[in-house]
C-alpha cells in the first residue's frame, strides 16, 4: 500500500513520520499498536504518545520523554488532553472520532504560549493504530517542533492554530474539515 502524501504546505520532518508510520502497515490499512511499538524509529518514540478511546474521551498510553519535558507534566495514564478546557477537548475528541471511523489521519499546525512568554510553532500529527478484536480504538500523535523550547521552558497554552486537514489513508476522508480548536476556559 502507498505511503500517503502531506502535500507542500507541511514539513519534511511531519512527512517523515507518515512514511515511517506507513512503511510499518505493510499491505495492511493500518500498523498495528505492537507493531508501531516494536519498531518506531528512535528519532521518532521520544516526540510520540500513544492514546487509546476509553468511555467519552481518551487516556495516555505511552508518552515520549520529549513531550514530558515539552508540556512539563507525563500524562501516561492520564486523559490526553489534561488541563485543557472542555470546548478544546471536544473538538479533539470530535477530531478522534472522525479518524477513527474512516479510517484517516489528520494534521495540524499550531502555536502555542510559553512559560518564557514565546512563541513556538509545532505540527501535530494523528495516525490511526489497528487493535485486536475487542479492543477500543488507539492513535499515535507525534509532535514536529518547528520552533525548539529553551532550557527549563514549557508550553503552557494554545494559542492558534493555523493550518489543519484530514490525511487519506487509503480509505478517503470525512466529507466535512476538521473542526476548529477552541482554547477557551
Amino acid at each position: 500500500m502507498s505511503v500517503p502524501r502531506l502535500g507542500p504546505d507541511w514539513s519534511s520532518g511531519a512527512q517523515a513520520f507518515v512514511d515511517h508510520w506507513g512503511n510499518l502497515r505493510g499491505d495492511a490499512v493500518l500498523p498495528t499498536s505492537e507493531n508501531f511499538l516494536d519498531c518506531v524509529s528512535p528519532a521518532y518514540i521520544s516526540r510520540c504518545y500513544i492514546s487509546e478511546f476509553v468511555g467519552d474521551g481518551a487516556v495516555v498510553r505511552f508518552h515520549g520523554s520529549a513531550l514530558i519535558e515539552h508540556w512539563g507534566v507525563d500524562l501516561t495514564g492520564q486523559g490526553v488532553h489534561g488541563e485543557r478546557p472542555p470546548a478544546f477537548e471536544e473538538g479533539m475528541m470530535t477530531i478522534f472520532r472522525s479518524c477513527a471511523s474512516v479510517p484517516c489521519g489528520y494534521v495540524t499546525r499550531v502555536v502555542y504560549g510559553t512559560s518564557k512568554n514565546r512563541k513556538i510553532q509545532s505540527e501535530i500529527l494523528q495516525l490511526p493504530l489497528a487493535v485486536k478484536e475487542g479492543r477500543s480504538s488507539r492513535f499515535v500523535c507525534h509532535a514536529t517542533q518547528g520552533t525548539e523550547v529553551e532550557f527549563e521552558e514549557i508550553a503552557t497554552l494554545h494559542v492558534a492554530t493555523r493550518a489543519s486537514q484530514w490525511i487519506d489513508l487509503g480509505a478517503g476522508v470525512p466529507v466535512r474539515p476538521p473542526v476548529e480548536l477552541v482554547w477557551a476556559p
